[in-house]
Formats: structure tokens, C-alpha cells, sequence
């Protein structure tokens, strides 16, 4: 099965996320500045977000979109969710993308990471204002990947 993952990271646990999925088979494709891709020559289009302050970056959002929109039938699209509240991810999913749990085949729930040395002043704030931790903190889950590593391997 080819499989594609498409990842959107700011301080680099969306790529580590990404990784661990991707196995040897998979591609990994950082979105940037990417209008399209296609994903045509793949059973398996898996996409992982960031989250920050509630949002997914507006350009994952355009590009998931797009992507959606050329969805083939023998295609299995996965959402992964990288942000700090595990209870929250398919609303959040939903908030940034309504209507579009439709092109959804399974949802995961990857973790979260706090990387203070990555942070500005700014964001070191809100992190310990909103979460009350003043220092890095990293939450992989990898046993909630494990299902979705073993659907695309």
C-alpha cells in the first residue's frame, strides 16, 4: 500500500509525529506554501496538524481542502492531531474544518509537546498561563499511532 503524509509542525513534533507513522514506505511532505498535491497514485493520504491557540495553520486548512476535494473512492484519508487536550481533538477538528469529517476515515489523537527552548517570550507566557507548566514537556503517544502505523505498513 503507498501511503503519502502530509504534516504541518512550527516547533518540530508535527514532523517527529509524522516520522514515527511513516515507517520505510511512506512519503512525508511538509506543508508550507503547497496549493496542491496529487494524490492520486496513493491508497493511504494521512494528514497531521499542529494546533495553536485553537486553530490549524490556515495554510494546512486551504491545502486539506483541496485535497479532499479530489479524494478517490479507493482512498483512505487519516486525520492526526498534535495539540495539548486529547478530549478536544475532533472538535477541534470540526471547529477548523466543518464538514469535512466526511473525507475523515479514522481520527488520532498523537500528543503534545512544549518545547520552551523553541518559544518566544510570548508563547513561553500563554503556555504557562493556560497550562501552568514553566518548563519543556513533551506527550508522544505512540500507542494511539500504533493502530494507524499497522493500517498503512
Amino acid at each position: 500500500m503507498s501511503s503519502i503524509i502530509f504534516y504541518s509542525t512550527k516547533k518540530g513534533f508535527g514532523k517527529k509525529v509524522s516520522g514515527y507513522i511513516a515507517s520505510e514506505s511512506a512519503d512525508i511532505v511538509e506543508i508550507i506554501d503547497q496549493k496542491d498535491y496529487d494524490t492520486e497514485n496513493y491508497n493511504n493520504v494521512i494528514f497531521v496538524s499542529s494546533v495553536y491557540a485553537g486553530q490549524m495553520k490556515k495554510g494546512f486548512k486551504d491545502f486539506f481542502n483541496k485535497v479532499a476535494e479530489n479524494k478517490k473512492e479507493n482512498q483512505k484519508f487519516y486525520f492526526v492531531m498534535v495539540a495539548g487536550q486529547e478530549e478536544n481533538y475532533k472538535k477541534f477538528f470540526n471547529d477548523n474544518l466543518p464538514d469535512k469529517e466526511k473525507y475523515i476515515d479514522d481520527f488520532f489523537y498523537a500528543g503534545y509537546s512544549y518545547d520552551f527552548e523553541k518559544m518566544n517570550f510570548f508563547e513561553k507566557f500563554i503556555i504557562k498561563k493556560i497550562v501552568k507548566i514553566d518548563k519543556s514537556k513533551e506527550d508522544f503517544r505512540k500507542e494511539n499511532l500504533d493502530s494507524l502505523v499497522k493500517k498503512i505498513g
